[in-house]
């Protein structure tokens, strides 16, 4: 997926629940991307959806920020808001061709609906544009608060 999908639809799941939070969940739903440029940046060797597409990296940063919620209750959402956006990227890629890796313990990659959608088609843009709140049936949910 491109980073506008994966962008879409972090901000999609963030805004009903913390609509302040949703540039923070963007923010983690590029960051597997970006992430490979830093990796690089330092000299190690990345490939495309591997190391840092690993299914236990979002995972593990959900589950930091709800350990960390009783000592640092103002940092935690906004850690678990990065954590919830770079799940989403997971989730996303998860439904293209591609597939994701779930950790580097295996070679297996994850298909959701059979992986039918192809990085920077119509269907990944009409799946992103489906899930944004523009398009929700429920839309006048987001304007009342």
């Amino acid at each position: 997926m491109t980073w506008k999908s994966h962008i879409a639809i972090a901000v999609a799941i963030t805004l009903p629940f913390a609509p302040v939070l949703a540039p923070v969940a963007a923010f983690g739903a590029t960051a597997p991307d970006w992430s490979e440029w830093i990796l690089k940046f330092f000299g190690r060797r990345v490939t495309h959806r591997g190391v840092t597409h690993y299914v236990y990296i979002p995972i593990a940063i959900v589950l930091f920020a709800i350990a960390i919620a009783p000592i640092f209750p103002f940092l935690s959402p906004i850690v678990a808001a990065f954590g919830v956006g770079y799940l989403s990227h997971w989730f996303a890629d998860a439904l293209t061709v591609s597939g994701v890796p779930v950790s580097g313990a295996s070679s297996y990659r994850v298909h959701f609906f059979g992986g039918r959608l192809r990085t920077g088609q119509a269907a990944e843009y009409l799946l992103a544009l489906k899930t944004t709140p523009l398009t929700s049936p429920n839309f006048s949910l987001y304007l009342e608060t």
